[in-house]
């Protein structure tokens, strides 16, 4: 039996070596994939998390939740400082339309709820937690790309033009 720590080493090199060795087929040849330095480092740390639930003696366990009110997709994800997760933008489950709505996912209740929409429609945007709490979301696009950006203010619930006042 391995001690504890050998044993998440062992358990880490194993995910490493297993996601250096991807390999893909392309028009019948083998070929192996490069993978970026970010990308390796990505899946090295899931599978440094995956080795220590493992050392813990606990699985990973999903449970399920309350829905959003907006079904979406090419939206971005956020966890602000207070625990909650902002989910902002996106395309509506129909496909057919932008969104710039916005909400909340509390862990504490399960619960989501809406918050102050974007200015203006984003889908494949960026958000980024900024280091005084509030969430600087950045192109993307709806009816072409858009070269603006928005800030949230968790406090507030709001959003506001970040250059210009345009968006």
């Amino acid at each position: 039996m391995l001690k504890s720590s050998s044993r998440h080493t062992a358990l880490v090199t194993f995910f490493a070596l297993k996601i250096d060795s991807t390999e893909c087929r392309t028009l019948g040849k083998k070929r192996a994939v490069g993978m970026s330095t970010f990308r390796r480092a990505l899946l090295v740390l899931v599978a440094a998390t995956m080795a220590t639930a493992a050392v813990a003696g606990g699985p990973f366990i999903f449970s399920s939740t309350g829905n959003l009110s907006t079904a979406r997709y090419l939206h971005n994800a956020v966890l602000l400082n207070n625990g909650k997760l902002l989910v902002v933008g996106g395309v509506d489950g129909t496909g057919q339309n932008y969104t710039k709505s916005a909400e909340l996912f509390d862990p504490a209740t399960g619960t989501w709820s809406a918050t102050g929409s974007l200015i203006k429609e984003r889908a494949a945007a960026t958000a980024t937690l900024l280091l005084n709490g509030k969430v600087l979301v950045t192109g993307g696009g709806s009816t072409g790309v858009l070269a603006s950006a928005e800030l949230y203010d968790p406090t507030t619930g709001s959003w506001s033009a970040t250059w210009g006042g345009a968006v």
